[in-house]
């Protein structure tokens, strides 16, 4: 795989990953605690973790590699977007959520193929 598709797929993974991180960090905690589907117990806490963690990957998927310093965190980022897209990929099936499964699986597969190529 050459490096300009490995380079899209970086950016595309960056901004799905960056406009997640936004719905999750800018959404208001009131309306966070109203949400009927809110996991945890009701606590809007790992939400939001969750939401700088996107944020943090989104950095770490193209930053490393862009710079020439420190670039196994890009494999490390692509391994960890791999995992939480499989964590949302079950969280969907559970809660019998199916219309966003093709793009959670296509993250997914993206996510593994930057881990492998940069690895």
């Amino acid at each position: 795989m050459n490096n300009v598709t490995l380079w899209i797929f970086q950016v595309l993974l960056a901004i799905w990953f960056g406009f997640g991180s936004y719905k999750k960090l800018s959404t208001p905690v009131e309306n966070i605690l109203n949400n009927k589907a809110l996991p945890f117990g009701g606590n809007p806490a790992p939400i939001i973790i969750l939401g700088f963690l996107e944020f943090l990957g989104a950095i770490g998927i193209i930053v490393p590699q862009a710079f020439n310093f420190c670039m196994p965190l890009t494999y490390v980022t692509a391994v960890c977007f791999s995992l939480v897209m499989l964590g949302a990929f079950f969280v969907h099936i559970k809660n019998k959520t199916y219309k966003m499964l093709p793009l959670i699986i296509l993250a997914f597969v993206l996510s593994l193929l930057v881990a492998y190529y940069r690895s």
